[in-house]
């Protein structure tokens, strides 16, 4: 288990033990060292024991995922929790690409807000997680609701302005 608020803390991730971490929990610092912090978050994917994560961005949205690095944890085979807050740029084209993957988890808390440059990223909602077949809990904080929720959910939080719930009403 790893946990760090300290400015920098991707740059660890490469000294970590790939092979038995388990928990990690990052929460990202602004900083002058934003950018290379984010381009060192695609080596979570070399974490191959991670059961749990969780990474955090505060308010300032410095940070932005390397391309594809969302879609990679997808390779994660025993990430059962994942917890993703606070500000991002351009998060939700990269939830888009691992949402949409067969994905071990359990537990998806979505609580983040995109600063994408472009205004069409902030219009992408959320895919059908109705293929998430182990998922019984998912929280979404400023997300919209998916088109479809998994059958098996259990727990099901939203502090979003819910328009349609339509995906909700066909959990029986």
């Amino acid at each position: 288990s790893f946990s760090c608020d300290l400015p920098g803390a991707p740059a660890l991730l490469h000294v970590l033990p790939a092979h038995s971490l388990t928990h990690l929990d990052l929460q990202l610092q602004p900083g002058a060292g934003a950018e290379q912090a984010s381009a060192e978050l695609s080596q979570l994917t070399r974490l191959s024991s991670l059961q749990q994560l969780h990474l955090g961005s505060s308010h300032g949205g410095q940070y932005q995922l390397p391309d594809g690095c969302l879609a990679g944890l997808a390779q994660l085979s025993q990430l059962t929790s994942l917890k993703l807050t606070g500000v991002w740029r351009g998060i939700k084209q990269q939830l888009q690409q691992l949402l949409v993957q067969p994905l071990p988890l359990q537990q998806l808390v979505l609580v983040v807000m995109d600063r994408a440059l472009h205004s069409s990223d902030q219009d992408q909602d959320l895919p059908s997680l109705a293929h998430l077949t182990q998922l019984t809990q998912l929280s979404l904080g400023s997300c919209d609701m998916p088109s479809a929720l998994p059958a098996q959910l259990q727990v099901l939080h939203s502090s979003s302005q819910c328009t349609d719930l339509a995906p909700v009403l066909a959990l029986k």
